[in-house]
């Protein structure tokens, strides 16, 4: 899963910047430069400011997922969970993996 995160980023990223780059140079703006070489550097500008925001966006979302620390390497970095518990038969159990939020009731 986390590869396919890193790939859509990627991908949106290089889309916007040639998506962009397309656009800038066939739109023609009254600001924009005349000649050619200039036209291509403020093109190339736009699209990379574009594409670096969006790249940025990306990196933010393909990378806030971690995933669970598990066996020994979850105890070399303090994420072992000891239980225990005595049985009555009357007692109701919740065993959540993150916080435990409840409504007001």
């Amino acid at each position: 899963m986390r590869l396919m995160r890193w790939l859509v980023a990627v991908t949106a990223t290089v889309a916007v910047f040639g998506v962009c780059l397309w656009l800038f140079r066939f739109a023609s703006w009254s600001w924009m430069p005349h000649a050619t070489t200039d036209r291509w550097a403020v093109d190339a500008a736009f699209a990379a400011v574009t594409a670096g925001a969006v790249g940025a966006a990306g990196a933010w979302w393909a990378s806030r997922e971690t995933p669970p620390l598990a066996g020994p390497v979850a105890a070399e970095h303090g994420s072992r969970i000891d239980q225990r518990a005595r049985a009555s038969g009357h007692g109701k159990i919740t065993q959540v993996g993150r916080d435990q939020h409840t409504t007001g009731t």
